[in-house]
Order: C-alpha cells, then sequence, then structure tokens
C-alpha cells in the first residue's frame, strides 16, 4: 500500500515554487492546494527533502521553509518544521499531528462532536498519550501490539454526554482518534423496546403457569 506525505512549502522568493517553476513544474500532479504563498504537496512513498535541498543550494541566497508529515494513519503522525539555506538543513520544531475520525452526524450533533475534539486534543497536548501510558511506546507505535499475545490492550478513552447525545473516543494507534457516536433518544427506544419485549415474553410465561394452576385442581 505504502504511505503517504505532505508537504506545506513557502520560501523568501515565492516564485522558484510557484507555477511555471521548476519544482512545480515536476511535482504538479502532487499539488493539492496553496494557502497564500505556500503550496501544498501530497507524494506517495518519499518526501521532497532532497528536491528542497538541491533548490536551496542552487539559490544560497533563499530561505526555504518545510511543514512535512506522513499523512498515513499506520505511520507515525509527526509533523516537522524544517528550514532549507545554502544547501543545508535544520529542524526547528516537530509536534504531533493528531488525527480524528467520526461518523456523519446531524447538524446539532455535530458541534456538540467539535466540541468534544476541542477537549481531547485540549487534553492531550498537556498529557501525551506515551507520558501517560509508557508501555505504549514500540517501533510501529501501535500502543497495544506488545501485549496482544498476552490478550492485553492499552489505550486512553474519553467519554462526553448530556441528556441528548453520548460520545466515546478511543486512542488505540498513536496519534488517531476513533469516535463512536449514540444517540439517547435511539437508546431509549432500544432500551423501550427491550423491556416491551420482556414484558411480552412474562406475560406468556405468566398464561403458561395459569393454565397449569388450572389442570392441577382438576378431580381426574
Amino acid at each position: 500500500m505504502g504511505y503517504y506525505s505532505r508537504t506545506n512549502l513557502r520560501c523568501s522568493r515565492p516564485e522558484l515554487i510557484a507555477s511555471g517553476s521548476t519544482l512545480n513544474k515536476k511535482y504538479n500532479s502532487n499539488i493539492i492546494g496553496c494557502n497564500g504563498d505556500a503550496i501544498h504537496f501530497l507524494t506517495r512513498k518519499f518526501f521532497l527533502h532532497e528536491d528542497i535541498l538541491k533548490l536551496s543550494e542552487d539559490n544560497p541566497d533563499v530561505t526555504f521553509t518545510a511543514i512535512t508529515w506522513n499523512a498515513s494513519e499506520y505511520y507515525e503522525q509527526i509533523v516537522y518544521t524544517i528550514i532549507y539555506s545554502n544547501g543545508k538543513y535544520e529542524e526547528i520544531g516537530s509536534k504531533p499531528n493528531y488525527q480524528v475520525s467520526y461518523p456523519q452526524l446531524s447538524e446539532e450533533a455535530t458541534t456538540y462532536c467539535n466540541e468534544f475534539i476541542d477537549k481531547i486534543l485540549d487534553f492531550v497536548e498537556n498529557y501525551p498519550p506515551h507520558d501517560l501510558i509508557p508501555q505504549m511506546g514500540n517501533e510501529d507505535h501501535n500502543p497495544s501490539s506488545q501485549f496482544r499475545d498476552n490478550g492485553l490492550e492499552a489505550y486512553l478513552k474519553f467519554t462526553w454526554e448530556n441528556e441528548d447525545h453520548r460520545f466515546n473516543a478511543e486512542n488505540k494507534h498513536w496519534y488517531l482518534f476513533e469516535i463512536n457516536y449514540e444517540s439517547k433518544d435511539q437508546e431509549n427506544l432500544k432500551r423501550l423496546r427491550t423491556e416491551k419485549d420482556m414484558l411480552k415474553k412474562l406475560r406468556k410465561s405468566d398464561s403458561g403457569n395459569s393454565k397449569d394452576q388450572e389442570y392441577d385442581v382438576l378431580p381426574f
């Protein structure tokens, strides 16, 4: 399958990466958008590191800034900020790139879900999952894989609810949160149906017992 990589690139001379430039022509099919003077690239199985390094070497008076990360959920999700100048580069920062997946929701539920996501991201920014659960660290960044042989899983779970909605989020991979949603209306409907089915069974059971009692008092 392979991984996908994202690179948001800008430089002090935007014409070097803008439409018509050598880099732009070479990776034109990999451009997925732009924001101001930054060009956004999506590549498969490789980063633009060598190309940017060569471009900075050919233009020693220009500074290039790349924000890059692996865009596949099964790999490490770290966003790196790299400065290129005069054929050299320096990583000046990195941070987790948390991803969140959730089902299609109503407009009201989406509003609450976004608030829930903000709460989760605020929490993990101050308390990273790998600090809370040190055992989670391993080569493939799957928090539970090293324990699966023993039947144990280790991951974070977040829950939030009000009178109408319930959200559960699980962090089963380093940087991926999967959100499940339950409508309290649906939950109440299921409960009422269950109670109704149980009542039917009890009535049938009582009806059978009544017949048995009638037969017990017969004189023959």
